[in-house]
């Protein structure tokens, strides 16, 4: 998916009604003239692959490259009445076919979220607080930063098996950090808080909030039957930030 500004549709809109309302006298070369909104309107068809446009906007296209040889910067760039209506026309022309095409081309927005969508998408960190997000291993940074995406795109059961990845990689490494030697072969959710709870390592708010997370959404999340909704993974991901920020707090932990 790609990120695009709303700026960039409003202009494109912009820049065609300027080339079918502009009048003498008119520059071709000066910025935000005659030249400079061409160049725009080709430059969106081509990024948003409007194909059809592209090839019946060839007649503007021709235009531009004989405008672009005729007209120079200084005492050469204002064009004639006749050269600019023929640049009206050629738009006028076009308008339609893009139109046209622009009806079979979706958008997507992103809906509100509890959490700030920018956030979500971008900053991970924000979300989780630096201090705690850049002391996770990296796999665990990978899974809530694809966690988060996943809500922002409505995807709430991917998002919720991210968050349950990247707790468990969190949980991982405050085990390795804590346990030597004899490790599990195979380290797993609850063998691993067993272990930890054997070395009297675990306060009662981390004790707490591990079991609450293995019982409220660690396990479920595993049952391939199980299917969560975009607010139930904004309640997994209050329940995740909170989880990791005790981990990474405790006296043992080290990345």
């Amino acid at each position: 998916m790609e990120r695009t500004s709303l700026y960039d549709f409003v202009f494109f809109g912009t820049s065609c009604r300027y080339l079918v309302d502009v009048r003498a006298p008119a520059s071709y070369t000066a910025s935000g003239c005659v030249g400079y909104n061409i160049q725009s309107v080709f430059k969106f068809l081509n990024e948003n692959k409007m194909k059809v446009s592209m090839n019946a906007a060839r007649d503007l296209y021709s235009l531009s490259k004989e405008f672009d040889a005729k007209y120079s910067e200084g005492e050469n760039e204002h064009m004639t009445e006749e050269d600019i209506e023929r640049v009206n026309v050629a738009m006028e022309v076009l308008r339609p076919t893009i139109l046209a095409e622009a009806e079979e081309i979706n958008a997507f927005f992103a809906k509100e979220k509890r959490y700030n969508i920018d956030l979500l998408y971008d900053n991970p960190a924000d979300i989780f607080g630096a201090s705690v997000f850049y002391e996770l291993p990296e796999s665990a940074q990978m899974d809530f930063g694809e966690g988060l995406k996943c809500i922002v795109l409505e995807r709430g059961t991917a998002a919720a098996y991210h968050l349950m990845r990247g707790s468990e990689a969190t949980l991982k490494q405050l085990y390795l950090s804590i346990v030597k030697q004899k490790r599990l072969a195979k380290p797993m959710w609850g063998p691993m808080v067993s272990k930890l709870e054997e070395r009297g390592v675990l306060d009662d708010a981390l004790k707490g909030t591990l079991e609450n997370a293995r019982r409220g959404f660690r396990n479920p999340v595993a049952h391939p039957d199980r299917f969560y909704s975009v607010d139930e993974a904004q309640d997994i991901l209050g329940t995740t930030t909170q989880l990791v920020s005790l981990i990474v707090s405790h006296e043992k932990y080290t990345r």
